[in-house]
């Protein structure tokens, strides 16, 4: 990161780790707080405690939020033996996986524990006897409890009710991890919290270190059966040393200045190279052109800005609004029909099926289209495709071609009949099933009840218009997900960073009660008992703020009051706020 040295609270979470004391740090957005654990990860292997541990076969645990947040922290520590970097989810699956006559018992409970409308829940009697032949496994397929199947969210609870009734799991884990780092703690559910606290450290006091690293502030994802904890509640963190990292690498001054305002329990100072930059705020009547066309040009004829150079962001607080610009709506409604949990997965990037195009039909299209031919021969290779001789590569290259001209004008239908009648790859199984299958054709399905059978017909609805969604969309939503495009919503953009963020506030276009905006904005929420809403609102508007390293524009198409004209001069200063 730019311009970073040993901070103070590097210092301090150093000496923790010399005291062998257990440690929250609360960094402020931009203030290098990867650096800081990479850093706290380097000085631990590098001390005499490290050493102990290379002797004695232990490591140190440090637990991430995602995949990619796991690898970068791998890559920066230099891939050290001492380090076990994995997701929260990895974590407990690799202390739970080995003691399957417990997991096994821990899953009974949990099925129990289940509502009785569950989709997921089974007859005791019937798990129990199926347990009996398979070992419960942790699968991204799914659950499916006769087959011993857990997913995310049962993991989780399992892993609650192991540690609770197991207490040798817990010191199990510290004898194997003495020192347990756990990165973006506020994104972390207060299930896995209680489990680190209450159960490892609570339980193994003196004999494992386990240090936070995050920002309550930044807890912006609210929804899923195990929501992040946010603040770790002060009953918990009690012995807990608490330590503040104030400086701020990334942003400008004028974006401090705001940030600062937003938030009052970190002071937030310039520590790198940053710049005199500018943040304002830009309130546009109804009506009128595209918003952000109206805001781009504002900023460039009234005050100069330069924003055609693509390091803009433009941020949307749902992917309605976004899938409009970006150009998968239709897809996004196909999702959105099926309900919130399919389109969460999708929005997420788990979408088992948008995840074949991302990851096979995709890369082999740019391949294709960029003259990669070592890529190009490889994916093929891969889903089984003959290259041995020059009819082999005839037939690729006349089947390329095809599916570059299918990409652009067929549906997703015609793509996936394509790829399997020219040999591009292997479908699957779920494609297999459905893509030949004519509405016309369906029976009304039969089952023994009516939410068995509301969900089959649920099931035969998202097939058929999924099949009948152009190609063009996937596509365009794989570039969505790879952030090729400027647009994102505002939950996608925590932990990066650009020149110039636009942040578009639009309660009613929005149509989500998460937030509000005009009522955080205008103190009405905490005044009428809603602080929960305001917090999520100030939480999710500080990220999107933090994220401009020069210049910050908040277009407003809400509804104006004085109250919130009074708020908005306090953040941005009078003279930057403008209205159009």
């Amino acid at each position: 990161m730019r311009g970073f040295s040993v901070t103070a609270a590097d210092e301090k979470i150093r000496l923790c780790l010399d005291k062998h004391q257990s440690f929250i740090l609360d960094a402020g957005a931009g203030s290098g707080k990867t650096r800081s654990l990479v850093e706290a990860l380097r000085y631990l292997v590098d001390s005499a405690a490290g050493k102990a541990l290379a002797r004695t076969s232990q490591k140190v645990a440090c637990i991430t939020f995602t995949n990619v947040a796991a690898n970068e922290i791998t890559e920066r520590t230099g891939n050290n033996p001492l380090i076990q970097v994995s997701t929260i989810h990895d974590f407990l699956w690799r202390v739970l996986k080995p003691h399957q006559k417990a997991l096994k018992q821990a899953l009974l409970q949990h099925n129990q524990s289940l509502e009785a409308e569950s989709s997921r829940k089974r007859d005791d009697a019937q798990l129990a006897a199926a347990l009996q032949s398979v070992q419960v496994t942790y699968s991204d397929r799914g659950p499916e409890f006769l087959e011993g199947r857990i997913f995310h969210d049962d993991l989780v609870d399992v892993a609650s009710k192991m540690f609770e009734f197991n207490p040798l799991l817990s010191k199990i884990v510290a004898a194997r991890n003495p020192f347990i780092f756990i990165d973006e703690y506020q994104d972390t559910s207060r299930a896995v919290i209680s489990i680190l606290l209450d159960r490892v450290l609570g339980n193994n006091k003196g004999a494992v270190v386990v240090g936070f690293f995050g920002d309550k502030l930044q807890n912006i994802y609210h929804g899923g059966a195990h929501p992040g904890v946010g603040e770790i509640p002060a009953a918990q963190s009690q012995d807990l040393v608490r330590i503040t990292k104030e400086e701020n690498y990334r942003c400008s001054e004028a974006v401090i200045t705001v940030l600062n305002k937003i938030r009052d329990d970190i002071k937030q100072l310039p520590a790198g190279k940053n710049e005199k930059g500018a943040a304002v705020y830009l309130r546009l009547s109804d009506g009128g052109d595209d918003p952000l066309l109206r805001a781009r040009k504002f900023v460039h004829e009234r005050l100069g800005w330069d924003v055609a150079d693509g390091t803009q962001k433009e941020l949307f607080l749902t992917h309605k609004l976004i899938s409009r610009k970006a150009g998968y709506e239709k897809l996004l409604e196909v999702y959105q029909k099926r309900g919130g949990f399919f389109r969460d997965r999708l929005l997420n990037g788990e979408d088992k099926l948008v995840g074949y195009f991302q990851e096979h039909i995709e890369p082999l299209i740019a391949a294709w289209q960029e003259g990669r031919i070592g890529k190009v021969v490889s994916v093929l290779r891969k889903g089984g495709f003959k290259l041995d001789d020059n009819e082999g590569k005839a037939r690729a290259k006349k089947a390329l071609e095809e599916l570059l001209r299918l990409q652009s004008k067929a549906s997703v239908r015609d793509v996936l009949a394509h790829i399997r009648d020219a040999k591009l790859g292997i479908l699957l199984d779920e494609f297999t099933q459905w893509m030949d299958v004519k509405p016309e054709a369906i029976q009304a399905p039969v089952a023994a009840d009516a939410e068995e059978a509301a969900e089959k017909a649920a099931e035969i609805a998202f097939y058929t218009e999924l099949m009948r969604t152009p190609y063009l969309e996937i596509s365009a939503f794989c570039r969505f997900l790879q952030e090729n495009t400027p647009f994102s919503t505002k939950h996608g953009v925590k932990g990066t960073e650009f020149d110039t963020v636009f942040v578009l506030l639009d309660d009613k276009g929005a149509r989500w009660n998460q937030y509000a905006f005009d009522k955080y904005l205008s103190g009405e929420d905490e005044s009428k008992g809603k602080e929960e809403r305001a917090q999520r609102t100030r939480n999710l508007f500080y990220v999107c703020c933090s994220r401009a390293k020069k210049n910050l524009v908040v277009v407003d198409l809400g509804i104006q009051s004085a109250a919130k004209d009074t708020r908005l001069a306090e953040l941005f200063g009078s003279q930057s706020c403008f209205a159009q």
